[in-house]
């Protein structure tokens, strides 16, 4: 179940499009990320609830499974539904991933991962994060353009989370 949605609904393998030609006429407008038929958002909201029992049981059954990192690491190629379901899925994978390794997982896959996943992940987790990962977190983040997918999200808006929570006063 998890192999075929990460192909099917996140990579787009098999998944049936809207024709960007009959999409402009009905509409006035081509945004090549919202291309998915009304038939495969209907498929994805009937399989929403066995995908998420399949993810339920991997992460908390088998939690060192790949298919959790691959679906922590895989963005959507196209719009995301409507609720967020799917960025929810991947959002709980990634804690999943941080949880089991801590936040070198997010630092070893930087160039993988939206910066709002990542604020996110820093909110949900660890309420005591570790100072040492935070700051090599931070630096990570500090050193360089790295090629973020679709955000709108600026890497100064982690470090001055990672700096809040380092050096909080108590």
């Amino acid at each position: 179940m998890l192999i075929f949605y990460h192909d099917w609904w996140l990579l787009g393998t098999g998944k049936e499009k809207n024709d960007p030609d009959e999409r402009i006429e009905e509409t006035g407008v081509m945004d090549p990320s919202d291309n998915t038929t009304l038939a495969e958002w209907n498929r994805f909201d009937t399989l929403y609830p066995a995908i998420s029992f399949a993810l339920s049981y991997i992460i908390n059954q088998h939690n060192n499974s790949e298919f959790i990192q691959k679906i922590a690491l895989t963005n959507l190629k196209d719009a995301p539904d409507t609720w967020g379901k799917d960025l929810w899925l991947q959002r709980r994978t990634m804690i999943a991933c941080v949880k089991r390794t801590g936040l070198s997982f997010i630092v070893d896959n930087l160039n993988q991962i939206r910066y709002e996943l990542i604020y996110y992940v820093l909110l949900k987790t660890d309420p005591n994060p570790n100072p040492v990962e935070l700051n090599v977190l931070r630096d990570a983040l500090s050193e360089g353009e790295h090629p973020v997918l679709r955000s709108v999200m600026e890497s100064d808006h982690i470090i001055g989370l990672i700096d809040r929570s380092v050096y909080q006063e108590t």
